[in-house]
């Protein structure tokens, strides 16, 4: 097997293993079996960029990209907690590296269809472990809903994390679905993969698990990111899709919304007032809490508004700018034994995110740091958009669109979230650097 064999096969071994993967935590290390696999082809890529650098980079791509980083790296001599702000820099670091390692990929051969495939089967899979969870799994306490209904999360730590994740499938299933009407031409990919992206019934079927998945997350966030990759996605195709093809697929989340909105509801009535409020206690911040974690965020802008606090610093450097009822509702803790919940007073914050993606880049790495990003951006949206319109096969433009829609669903989730965590930022990446790539 030759090398770019050996590089496809890690790519979609990487990919594979995304949904399923569980963080180890070594110190302040935080490394995934994907992010292994990953980071094998991202070495190669860099090989290869070394030896032919004017094959793989970029100028567009490569300015922004690099003065980002560089502003991350700089933030770190303001940084409180000098080991997480490089631990994140390189996170950075090694996102810019698997843009490069897809973007090379797809330069050599069709990647964009085995691996939108191995995206829905996996999301597909790890969808129905999650409605599994939301039915018959009542631990973490924390992730209750209801007395007997758990917000699934995979094998994520985190709701929110698989929410963000499957939020970025779902449009490809639009883009998918659109491809299965007659009009399109076919696909240059190989026979059984045709086969399956062109089969309607298979698509709506993925499409109703992976959209039930996301709705028994119950992650508000990554919903309204999806609603607006959809507006994104209406509004790109408005001259190619007509408004009646979106029925059948906005009908079926509409209606598995309103489902899972009404066994809520109806097991809310049924239980008793005192257990759903101890069940709502620390359910995740509510948004007096959010307001408050903003207002301090506001504060050390206010105080750092040129470098910013230090990348990945916002939880060391919380307890300075905390009000006391924002200090309190972090000590809330959980008694296995009394089952009630109390305040730990020797419970150490663990609160990283500033629940908004943006106001957060800001506050770490400054006004400037948040004006390298959004160049970044713009430049992504300008190309992708470009390289949309100048698609010749209709096929192809239905998916580049949806993964333009896709990325948009995720951006749009982490003005509320954070969409560089495991699982979300991994798709994120996929779908850009596809949406900008040429497809041989």
């Amino acid at each position: 097997m030759n090398k770019e064999k050996i590089s496809y096969n890690i790519l979609l071994l990487g990919i594979i293993a995304i949904p399923f993967d569980i963080v180890w935590e070594i110190s302040l290390v935080r490394i995934t079996i994907s992010e292994i696999l990953l980071s094998l082809g991202i070495l190669l890529t860099f090989i290869d960029l070394i030896k032919y650098p004017e094959k793989l980079i970029n100028k567009m791509y490569f300015i922004p990209v690099i003065l980002f980083i560089g502003v991350c790296a700089f933030s770190i001599i303001e940084a409180q907690n000098k080991w997480v702000a490089i631990r994140e820099t390189l996170q950075f670091v090694w996102m810019s590296g698997l843009f490069l390692y897809i973007f090379n990929e797809s330069k050599k051969r069709v990647i964009s269809y085995p691996v939108i495939t191995i995206l829905i089967v996996t999301s597909a899979l790890v969808s129905l472990v999650g409605i599994y969870q939301y039915f018959f799994i009542r631990e973490p306490i924390h992730f209750l809903i209801t007395a007997t209904r758990l917000r699934a999360h995979g094998f994520y730590a985190q709701p929110n994390a698989l929410g963000g994740f499957l939020s970025g499938i779902i449009p490809l299933l639009f883009g998918l679905y659109f491809i299965s009407f007659p009009g399109s031409e076919s696909a240059s990919a190989d026979t059984w993969i045709k086969r399956f992206l062109n089969n309607r019934n298979v698509i709506l079927l993925a499409l109703s698990i992976i959209s039930a998945g996301l709705m028994v997350t119950y992650s508000r966030a990554s919903w309204i990111g999806l609603l607006g990759g959809i507006i994104v996605l209406v509004y790109i195709l408005r001259k190619k899709v007509s408004w009646k093809r979106y029925i059948i697929p906005v009908g079926i989340i509409g209606f598995l919304t309103a489902l899972l909105l009404v066994d809520i509801s109806q097991l809310n009535s049924d239980v008793e007032e005192s257990i759903i409020d101890n069940l709502v206690v620390d359910r995740g911040f509510s948004n007096s809490q959010r307001s408050m974690l903003i207002a301090a965020a506001v504060s050390m802008l206010h105080d750092y508004p040129i470098g910013g606090i230090g990348i990945g610093n916002f939880q060391s450097r919380l307890p300075e700018y905390a009000s006391p009822e924002l200090t309190e509702s972090m000590l809330v803790d959980y008694n296995d034994s009394t089952k009630k919940w109390f305040i730990n007073h020797n419970k150490p914050i663990d609160v990283e995110l500033v629940h908004n993606m943006f106001l957060q880049i800001v506050v770490e790495i400054g006004i400037i740091g948040l004006t390298v990003f959004l160049w970044v951006l713009f430049i992504f949206y300008c190309e992708a958009i470009r390289r949309m319109m100048a698609t010749q096969p209709l096929e192809d433009r239905f998916i580049r669109a949806a993964m333009i829609a896709s990325t948009t669903a995720i951006l749009i989730g982490g003005i509320f979230g954070w969409p560089f965590s495991h699982g979300i930022q991994e798709v994120m990446i996929i779908n850009m650097a596809l949406s900008v790539s040429r497809w041989s």
